[in-house]
């Protein structure tokens, strides 16, 4: 078995599919819309695609996406690790970890500066094994506004008539030495692809300042959470941050079927956002999110500082 390292060709995509749907048991023509229009437009020439092969067949594929962060309000070419997997007929022979190995060996000639990813628990040894560190997580932090909420019907439909559905204000420079540029073109892009559920928008501006929050409803078995996916503003004024966080929950206080409001954030960056969240009564849980960086050629210094990174739920591909 001669297996060869190559970038993704159009005549791929049906053996990636097919891989796709078998492993998680997507139905195919979803998936097909899905997979072409992550890749689509804003995408389409940036995103890095590699696979495995025996001689035609596809025995491995990952891929990263252009996932645009600013440093210290200066672009870079950063991605984040989205799709991957095995061709169950080449399984338990180290082709994941050799596909990882080869975007450190190679990722230099296509210009990648540092990878993100946020993998779950399972699989995070493999990536460590492949020099990916693991500075630090997301943490949940949750306020309780009913608990009865499950018993009162909310949908999507019901918050389109309270919050708004697009984005008001531009990305703007937050507080984190690192932080994702949303610009207008990579938000398109992001609501073009990602029909899983909706995003809402809850803004208070003054004028001069303004905090914008993303949200989305994430229906649970036994509660209906509101969860909190980005924290958009361009002050760092606690008492306007915190001004609108009473905001917002005394909106979803009127809102009977909202069982509680949620944020999971880089809790290592100690800033207005974070202490505005604990003044409004919002509670650490045991739950977060696994983040990992690769820093490839970049300052790995900086790129580990847990400190460095201002990051939200909606920093994920799947938010």
């Amino acid at each position: 078995m001669a297996l060869s390292f190559a970038l993704y060709a159009p005549w791929m995509e049906d053996q990636v599919i097919t891989m796709f749907c078998e492993e998680y048991g997507n139905q195919p023509q979803q998936f097909r819309d899905y997979y072409k229009a992550f890749y689509a437009t804003y995408q389409a020439n940036k995103a890095k695609r590699f696979v495995i092969l025996d001689n035609q067949t596809v025995a491995g594929f990952v891929s990263f996406s252009y996932w645009p962060y600013k440093i210290d309000q200066q672009p870079v070419q950063s991605y984040q690790c989205g799709n991957v997997i095995i061709n169950k007929n080449y399984r338990g022979k180290g082709l994941y970890n050799q596909l990882l190995n080869y975007v450190n060996e190679h990722a230099h000639e296509h210009g990648m500066d540092f990878i993100i990813g946020f993998p779950i628990k399972e699989i995070l040894k493999l990536y460590l094994k492949s020099n990916w560190k693991n500075p630090m997580n997301l943490n949940w932090y949750v306020s309780v506004l009913n608990p009865l909420g499950k018993a009162f019907p909310v949908s999507e439909t019901s918050l389109n008539k309270r919050f708004l559905t697009e984005k008001k204000q531009p990305s703007s420079k937050n507080s984190g030495r690192i932080t994702l540029d949303v610009t207008p073109a990579f938000y398109a892009w992001n609501k073009a692809y990602n029909n899983l559920s909706q995003h809402f928008y809850f803004c208070v501006d003054n004028g001069t300042t303004f905090v914008e929050f993303g949200l989305k409803l994430n229906k649970r078995k036994y509660l209906n959470e509101l969860v909190i996916g980005e924290i958009n503003t361009n002050t760092t004024d606690p008492s306007i941050l915190n001004n609108a966080l009473g905001k917002l929950k005394a909106k979803c206080r009127w809102i009977p079927g909202i069982s509680m409001l949620s944020c999971c954030l880089n809790d290592q960056q100690i800033n207005a956002t974070l202490i505005a969240l604990q003044k409004k009564g919002f509670k650490k849980i045991n739950r977060d999110i696994k983040f990992i960086v690769n820093p490839l050629n970049y300052s790995p210094e900086l790129i580990c500082d847990p400190s460095a990174w201002e990051l939200y739920r909606r920093d994920i591909d799947t938010w």
